[in-house]
């Protein structure tokens, strides 16, 4: 790697390093032992607010916060790549990052109960928001836990836990693009691939909340709820919602269900896949307790709601259907059938209000 003019806004930490190096590089090849910091923090530490870290491969057992009381660092944090540079302290917060920060091509893995991977520091508020790419988290609490933030970009990540892959309460402005959240289900409590999604957008994301035990309380891919600042108010386009939960399950299984009277999701072209038993009439692709869920081009089974469910696609998917499937007229009455797509359903039946003494045959 080259660095010219800005090498001293450009710091390194390796493996090979020791944080007693300056931690730039300023020549090639970088000599990553002569010029490396050994710990991400002593790189934070050393560095001011605008600066770029990158991390090289390796396994880094360190709490690293940009949080350091009295100065908070907005920095762009960079690792080589997510399965080779890795936070992964014996206890505690892997990383406490910043607004207006960029965190890039990292992994954290958090260790015991009640510990979240990738939190938010406290004590500063940027409009230019934190923005997480192409990491990964794994935590037995929260994959990603966030609040209060003003704007909040997800990229190509993947957030992973016991508890609740995500917890964004009183976000505004998400905006999450091909991302993975998951959860195992086997807190002893209610889980979820995401617990409040916060105001926002995600799109081509993917949502798997997987148990394997039975229990009394609730499973789902998404809960939205009501925050202490602002209810759940999501977009989720050209998503998948996948609910995995095993016979006998007594707690509520679901995919998305909303809670809250302020609460609204709207699902454009989303995917639904919901096994399992559960509460009040078995596991549901839909549950509106108390909001606003409307659906546009979805697939999902109308058996497996509850609550209203307002469809915005009703006409135009019999429109399609029309389109698409099979038509017959009834020789004798003229009348035309539409059928579904099993072939036999008849969605609608037009008869035509002209008789053959109204048509003229002109010759072509």
């Amino acid at each position: 790697m080259i660095y010219t003019g800005d090498s001293n806004r450009v710091w390194h930490v390796a493996k090979t390093g020791n944080d007693a190096n300056g931690g730039h590089a300023g020549q090639y090849p970088v000599n990553l032992a002569n010029d490396a910091k050994l710990t991400i923090q002593a790189a934070i530490n050393s560095a001011a607010s605008g600066d770029t870290i990158i991390v090289w491969p390796g396994d880094y057992a360190e709490n690293v916060t940009m949080a350091i009381k009295g100065n908070p660092k907005v920095l762009d944090l960079i690792g080589i790549n997510r399965d080779f540079t890795r936070i992964a302290p014996a206890s505690g917060v892997p990383l406490y990052a910043m607004d207006g920060s960029t965190v890039k091509n990292i992994s954290v893995i958090s260790a015991g109960s009640g510990i979240v991977g990738f939190a938010r520091g406290s004590g500063y508020n940027s409009p230019a928001g934190l923005t997480f790419e192409n990491c990964y988290a794994y935590s037995e609490m929260d994959g990603i836990n966030i609040s209060s933030n003003l704007v909040l970009r997800l990229k190509d990540c993947v957030f992973e836990c016991t508890y609740d892959g995500c917890n964004l309460r009183n976000c505004r402005n998400v905006y999450a693009e091909r991302c993975t959240f998951k959860a195992n289900g086997q807190a002893t409590t209610t889980s979820h691939a995401i617990q409040s999604p916060g105001i926002g957008i995600y799109k081509n994301c993917q949502f798997i909340m997987h148990t394997t035990i039975n229990a009394s309380y609730e499973v789902g891919c998404v809960s939205l709820i009501q925050n202490t600042e602002y209810p759940d108010q999501v977009i989720f386009d050209g998503c998948t919602f996948v609910t995995i939960a095993p016979a006998g399950r007594t707690g509520q299984v679901y995919g998305v269900k909303t809670s809250y009277a302020g609460a609204v999701a709207i699902l454009n072209n989303c995917l639904f896949n919901t096994t399992g038993t559960g509460a009040s009439g078995g596991a549901k692709d839909l549950i509106n307790e108390a909001g606003t869920i409307i659906v546009n081009g979805c697939r999902y089974d109308t058996d497996k709601t509850s609550g209203a469910i307002i469809q915005s696609d009703s006409n135009l998917t019999k429109a399609a259907k029309m389109l698409t499937n099979k038509a017959v007229q009834d020789k004798l009455s003229g009348a035309i059938r539409y059928y579904d797509n099993d072939g036999q359903t008849v969605i609608l039946t037009h008869t035509p209000e002209e008789d053959g003494s109204s048509l003229t045959r002109m010759v072509s």
